[in-house]
């Protein structure tokens, strides 16, 4: 058993599948490191085992065990800098630009994941939100414009009535001792009207047997 001088630990906590062959260069110094992958530098800060308050201890090739409270540990994050580039668009590429929000989506812990997913759920994009204004207020106007052209063709459609005509049934007698003596006839309808009516009504009156037979086969009554 002996104890080493003085070693450090290289932790990557949002990639955790980076291994030695991985890196390309590594500069340490006493405060932080800078370890460069293929696609991502890493850059982290020491931890000194003295703020850890504990001993370290491991086996070499030789079977040999090996003890140190004099270490450093160095949680290794990407570089934010690496990130923040765009690229020119090409027929097969698109302008890539990630923030925070992709880093933590694809490096950050289970919570910070869950967040990110969260608030892109609640998220409604502003072009999405712009069309359904959009489609809401051409409703409303569409609706608004039907409803003043059907009152327009109420209005050109109703027949001009002499003053003495109503347009409405007269008042009722409240006093009536019968049904029929709730309103008087001949305050609903005219003498014109009735003359009309007698003529039409006394075809189906006056009608035949034979008659109601042929109203029945071509689905007419009367002329």
């Amino acid at each position: 058993m002996s104890n080493t001088d003085s070693f450090a630990i290289v932790h990557f906590p949002q990639n955790p599948k980076v291994s030695a062959e991985d890196l390309v260069d590594i500069q340490f110094n006493a405060t932080n490191t800078s370890i460069k992958t293929a696609d991502i530098t890493y850059e982290g800060q020491a931890t000194k085992s003295s703020e850890l308050c504990g001993i370290l201890g491991f086996v070499d090739d030789q079977g040999h065990i090996h003890l140190s409270s004099n270490f450093a540990l160095y949680s290794m994050r990407p570089k934010l800098t690496d990130f923040n580039t765009e690229t020119k668009s090409t027929p097969t590429t698109e302008d890539t630009k990630l923030n925070r929000t992709d880093l933590d989506e694809k490096f950050g812990t289970e919570k910070k994941r869950r967040s990110v997913h969260s608030k892109k759920r609640n998220t409604i994009e502003v072009n999405v939100l712009a069309t359904a204004v959009s489609a809401a207020r051409e409703q409303v106007l569409n609706t608004t414009t039907n409803e003043h052209l059907n009152e327009s063709l109420l209005n050109n459609s109703m027949v001009s009535f002499n003053d003495d005509d109503q347009l409405t049934l007269p008042a009722p007698n409240y006093d009536a001792k019968k049904p029929e003596e709730v309103f008087v006839l001949d305050d609903i309808l005219n003498e014109n009207d009735m003359l009309l009516l007698n003529d039409k009504c006394s075809q189906i009156v006056d009608g035949t047997k034979e008659d109601i037979q042929k109203w029945a086969k071509e689905g007419t009554y009367a002329s």
